[in-house]
């Protein structure tokens, strides 16, 4: 529990910034719920998160309305060979927004990060000239998860 001071300089940087996990970590707290935050990117009108992806570091759109990540072949094939990602060998199509149907396969990604935060084993699909998307397959990777009202924070238990 921080002291007094601390309490009333942790309110006041909260109510400039509203970054309570950075303000966390300077004054060596923990958070006092299960809640981890990972920052967003504004990209438009579409909330975006960095990954760091098979050597690659990318922005991604989160779309709950998308049920994979969505990978381009090039990049889901040097995964692949590099032992990074795993081909399950099963083809697809995919309606995508505009109702256009697209031909994809699975894959499986070991590992991704975001931040300081590891997801592991994550179903994607692998197609020509597709949008960076990160779908249900990664979120519900999270027992439960919100995203902030101004777009800036993923809030996520695991």
């Amino acid at each position: 529990r921080p002291v007094p001071y601390q309490d009333i300089l942790f309110k006041e940087y909260i109510k400039i910034t509203g970054d309570e996990l950075s303000m966390r970590k300077f004054l060596g707290l923990t958070l006092n719920s299960s809640w981890g935050s990972i920052r967003c990117k504004i990209i438009g009108n579409h909330t975006a998160l960095t990954l760091k992806l098979g050597g690659h570091v990318l922005d991604y759109l989160l779309d709950t309305g998308a049920s994979y990540l969505t990978i381009d072949d090039e990049h889901a094939d040097e995964m692949i060979l590099s032992g990074q990602a795993v081909d399950l060998h099963e083809n697809l199509q995919l309606e995508i927004a505009n109702g256009e149907l697209v031909d994809a396969r699975k894959i499986l990604i070991k590992r991704i990060v975001v931040e300081d935060v590891v997801v592991e084993n994550v179903t994607a699909v692998s197609t020509r000239n597709n949008p960076k998307l990160l779908g249900m397959s990664f979120l519900n990777k999270f027992r439960s998860w919100k995203i902030s009202e101004d777009g800036g924070w993923l809030r996520y238990k695991r």
